[in-house]
């Protein structure tokens, strides 16, 4: 079903559309699963149980936060936040 839904999304410039869907790609690129990573949260939404979408979403918002140029406190408390919310929803993912 996630095939399908990824199949049906609609093509942006810029991005790569997958009309097969993600689970038959062989190799993926960086650049790939940043596309991927742009849409799994929207496509997944309504399928998966809201903990795996929380702790996906929290893994992300943690990735996301610490590559920022510039981190300061305000920055911390987000990553530290981020980072205990997705441990206090990893069970639903393991």
């Amino acid at each position: 079903e996630l095939d399908f839904r990824f199949s049906v999304l609609q093509p942006i410039t810029g991005f790569r559309y997958f009309h097969g869907g993600i689970s038959k790609l062989k190799q993926v690129t960086g650049r790939t699963q940043r596309d991927i990573q742009r849409s799994i949260i929207a496509v997944s939404a309504d399928v998966a149980p809201s903990a795996i979408i929380t702790a996906i979403r929290a893994l992300m918002d943690f990735c996301y936060l610490v590559q920022s140029p510039r981190i300061d406190d305000n920055i911390l408390r987000h990553i530290s936040a981020a980072l205990n919310e997705f441990h206090a929803n990893k069970h639903a993912i393991i």
